[in-house]
């Protein structure tokens, strides 16, 4: 790598015990029973990857991919021969890939997440999450930032972009602005309708930018006071939180993942934590709300202001709706 920054693993590549849904009721199992019906499903639904895409970092070498394209992860879903248990499996692994629901997901998509961990279920595992930047993402952050002379404003949400003769004048919301010759606009599809650009962006961006994307996955991370067993935790998709793995083998911080839309009752604010004043009024008190991920209800005492929530479609965080922020998972036993 450039900045020669660390990698880690995950503590979840060495799971010793796996949670997946049977029939509605949980079933905790070892890691070797998960693996062994996650692969023979994943198998299934992503045999045509191949011919599909060959080269998958050329989707379009194999010519018009359209009419996979045209088929969303679920219609390829309901045509397989699958029992309840590996339909709930590969329906959650596909809202996963696709941070939406299956029936709004292109089979396509699906198709080419399979195509780059070179046709094997485990190689993507690794490419997903096995190994990440020591320190975390932040590291890589300030690593850029120090390589070059720019100036980084944070806070400050644009209200618009002016382009005329041969400048360029940024207003933020708060009323300041910024002139330059050009400008490089590196903004999420959902966020492009949010900004007045003058002259008008294309007609085809507004639309698909008021369209949204239809990816609204969410991540929790949560550093809880103790340790509990190093476990994934696999639910349905239907579930506000789904999916659940353990990040660090030393420390205690969990992620989970859940889709946006199911819980639509959530505010948006653009905050990285949880504010104070959401917590007790003592730091050491335990942090408790109910979410269901794997099926069964999961409770951790979270330390105090260490949990965050992401939201990857718009790059903001859900602010707090309750006197007390969270607790949100509970070990198998």
């Amino acid at each position: 790598m450039r900045y020669d920054v660390p990698i880690v693993e995950s503590a979840a590549a060495n799971a010793s015990q796996a949670i997946w849904m049977d029939k509605g009721a949980p079933v905790v199992g070892s890691m070797d029973a998960y693996a062994q019906s996650f692969e023979s499903v994943t198998n299934k639904f992503f045999a045509p990857a191949k011919e599909a895409l060959p080269r998958p970092f050329d989707p379009l070498f194999a010519g018009d991919n359209s009419k996979l394209d045209s088929l969303s992860a679920a219609d390829v879903i309901k045509k397989l021969d699958l029992s309840t248990h590996e339909r709930d499996l590969i329906s959650t692994f596909a809202a996963m890939n696709g941070h939406s629901n299956p029936e709004q997901s292109s089979y396509l998509d699906q198709l080419r997440w399979f195509a780059l961990g070179d046709f094997n279920l485990w190689n993507l595992w690794d490419n997903l999450g096995r190994y990440r930047v020591k320190g975390g993402t932040r590291v890589l952050l300030d690593h850029m930032q120090n390589d070059n002379d720019s100036e980084v404003i944070y806070s400050s949400p644009v209200q618009s972009v002016v382009q005329s003769h041969n400048r360029v004048t940024v207003t933020t919301k708060a009323g300041a602005t910024y002139v330059a010759r050009s400008v490089v606009v590196a903004l999420p599809l959902n966020c492009l309708n949010d900004i007045d650009f003058a002259p008008k962006t294309s007609s085809t961006k507004q639309r698909v930018s008021e369209a949204r994307h239809t990816g609204s996955g969410i991540k929790i991370y949560a550093r809880t006071r103790r340790k509990y067993p190093i476990f994934l935790g696999h639910g349905n998709y239907q579930m506000p939180l789904f999916f659940y793995s353990r990040n660090t083998m030393t420390t205690t911080t969990s992620c989970l993942l859940g889709l946006a839309s199911i819980r639509t009752n959530w505010t948006f604010t653009t905050v990285k934590r949880f504010p104070r004043q959401c917590a007790n009024s003592s730091p050491t008190s335990k942090l408790e709300k109910r979410f269901h991920t794997t099926g069964i209800r999961i409770l951790m005492p979270v330390e105090h202001g260490a949990c965050t929530v992401q939201i990857y479609s718009r790059m903001i965080y859900p602010n707090c709706s309750a006197p007390k922020t969270t607790s949100i998972l509970q070990v198998p036993t």
